[in-house]
């Protein structure tokens, strides 16, 4: 259900850690496709959408809750409040992927993502995070429902800053001294005011 949870991993990159959930589940009366058909779906305050629904007539334990609109519906193991019932519910398909590493930073966690000392996870010293991707799929159908997501954390090792190069530029005037460090003894020294 994720084919491509990384598209490409940097050179740099030492390890990834990964973790994965999966679940495929079946009706007990699974939906019959020949009587799945098109409906209204009404999106919350932005029209509505046609949506292949799929339909079964059962004995269905009905619920009406506090929530605002509540109604759900679900097939009874043992027979208390049942009533014979038709649900029609939309097939649908969500997707969901997300990098996580501004979510990280927010929740505090900022120094992984630099020199955090996480070198008790490798062999390298200079290891840091520089990804974290999360990514999740649900399908819903007339057999039943299929899940999957996963998250991949991605580990490089820490790009060294670039060593800060003094300059000493000589672009006004100036005095030299030439110096014996051996014996410690000035051996010509000036001053040049103009070129």
């Amino acid at each position: 259900m994720i084919p491509n949870l990384l598209e490409s991993l940097n050179p740099a990159t030492v390890m990834v850690i990964l973790n994965a959930v999966y679940f495929k589940g079946f009706w007990m009366h699974q939906f019959d496709k020949e009587k799945t058909f098109l409906q209204h779906f009404y999106n919350k305050g932005r029209g509505n959408f046609h949506a292949n629904f799929v339909t079964q007539c059962k004995e269905w334990i009905r619920k009406i809750g506090n929530f605002p609109n509540p109604k759900f519906c679900s097939r009874p193991n043992t027979g208390n409040d049942q009533k014979k019932s038709e649900v029609a519910l939309p097939k649908f398909k969500l997707e969901y992927s997300k990098s996580l590493k501004k979510t990280f930073i927010s929740l505090g966690l900022k120094r992984i993502f630099g020199a955090a000392q996480l070198d008790g996870l490798s062999d390298y010293r200079d290891v840091q995070v520089s990804k974290i991707i999360h990514k999740a799929v649900i399908e819903v159908n007339e057999e039943g429902s299929e899940a999957s997501a996963a998250t991949a954390i991605i580990m490089v090792r820490c790009l060294k800053p670039k060593p800060i190069i003094e300059k000493f530029i000589v672009d006004h005037p100036f005095m030299f001294v030439i110096y014996n460090s051996r014996n410690n003894l000035i051996l010509f020294m000036g001053r040049v005011n103009e070129l």
